[in-house]
């Protein structure tokens, strides 16, 4: 048997912290730069509106899929 022992919560600094969120802004943000431009890739590839619809969905799956596989890793 194990003993209950105390462990002193560990901090983090502030820029640890302004790092990560930075990190996690920009990443969340990925997800939508490519929506404003999706005419403009429509005009130039000749793609229908379905086929242009599938460029963020196809993003946001990708993510999805990395969080999920993330998930499965840490526990």
């Amino acid at each position: 048997m194990s003993a209950n022992t105390y462990h002193e919560p560990v901090s983090i600094s502030k820029k640890l912290i302004f790092l990560i969120a930075t990190a996690v802004s920009a990443t969340a943000a990925n997800l939508y730069y490519n929506q404003p431009i999706l005419p403009l890739i429509g005009q130039d590839l000749a793609l229908s509106d379905l086929l242009l619809g599938a460029i963020p969905a196809a993003t946001q799956l990708g993510y999805t899929a990395a969080l999920c596989k993330r998930q499965s890793i840490t526990t």
